[in-house]
């Protein structure tokens, strides 16, 4: 139960990442466009 868990822990933390990542990619390339997936 505890390595099912450090899989979890280890996609929550790379979907945060990947969100976080193409945030920050869209505000660097489109500063003025802000329809990147997060509404």
């Amino acid at each position: 139960m505890s390595l099912f868990f450090f899989h979890l822990c280890i996609i929550v933390m790379l979907l945060l990442l990947n969100i976080f990542t193409c945030s920050m990619v869209c505000n660097l390339l489109q500063p003025r466009h802000k329809s990147c997936g997060i509404h």
